[in-house]
């Protein structure tokens, strides 16, 4: 078991971004009040009311400058905390899967026939997102897809994971596994790691940013802009807008099995039989 992926790193995580988001409020309003108070000041000059004007200006620059203070101590700690398991989680993985890339394959069993067909995955760098790739190997060394199903089809993306729409039993079993495991109800990743590097093409793989797997989707279309960041969190610092879906790998075998999978879906995007994840495993180089 890692020792990176327990509850009490993730709520660590986000009683840091919590306090970082507060402070980031703090901010903005005192600097508000700083601009509406000069944006008054010619009118109180004429009144006379010069010095009690220009205290008022200067006490809230001094909290303004202190808020500040607070908002690069919180974003440095919640930067320290990512650095720390990005590190540990690419040392975990190189020491049990190697460098890379590294590719892994799913079994995927049809409700009309008896053999199961695969499709191959290869993901990307693991220099550039270690955690995002440390947690799908993870998911998928450990079985944790066996049992799941293809969840639903959207012109831009074919969803998947450890859910099932149709077996009540197996899905209550697949839910308690994930809620054991901290990956359900507040997702399998800690925080996101998307990068420009890797833009949501054909047939490339990623976690909705909000959720943040275990579910996963393959994009059918082109979706580089509608799940990359939004223009409010271009530039890197802001925390606000859509930080962008982290796109962690590629389909390189068995997009016919996709396609397939897609011909069981009816007009509403559902699925009227279900079709099976019934394996997983991490490739040897040899392979």
């Amino acid at each position: 078991q890692s020792d990176v992926g327990d509850d009490r790193c993730r709520k660590s995580l986000e009683k840091e971004r919590e306090d970082l988001l507060l402070a980031l409020e703090r901010n903005k309003n005192l600097a508000e009040e700083v601009k509406k108070l000069k944006n008054n000041s010619g009118h109180q000059r004429v009144d006379g009311n010069v010095e009690e004007m220009e205290g008022k200006i200067a006490e809230l620059e001094r909290r303004l400058d202190e808020s500040q203070f607070e908002v690069e101590y919180w974003r440095d700690k919640n930067e320290m905390m990512i650095n720390k398991i990005q590190f540990r989680n690419r040392k975990e993985v190189l020491e049990r899967y190697g460098p890379g890339p590294h590719h892994v394959e799913l079994a995927i069993h049809f409700p009309t026939t008896k053999t199961n067909e695969k499709i191959t995955l290869r993901l990307y760098s693991l220099d550039t997102m270690p955690h995002t790739i440390h947690t799908f190997l993870t998911l998928i060394d450990r079985q944790h897809y066996n049992r799941g199903s293809f969840l639903s089809l959207r012109p831009h993306v074919l969803v998947a994971g450890p859910v099932d729409m149709h077996d009540v039993e197996n899905n209550r079993q697949l839910e308690q596994k994930m809620k054991r495991e901290g990956y359900f109800p507040d997702g399998a990743l800690l925080f996101n790691e998307y990068s420009g590097e890797f833009p949501h093409v054909v047939r490339t793989v990623g976690f909705n940013e909000e959720m943040g797997g275990p579910v996963f989707y393959v994009n059918l279309v082109d979706n580089t802009v509608g799940h990359g960041p939004s223009d409010e969190h271009e530039g890197g610092d802001s925390v606000g807008g859509k930080e962008g879906d982290p796109c962690f790998g590629e389909v390189v075998e068995g997009f016919d099995v996709i396609e397939k999978i897609k011909g069981f879906a009816t007009a509403d995007g559902m699925f009227e039989g279900t079709v099976y994840i019934v394996g997983s495993h991490v490739l040897k180089t040899n392979e």
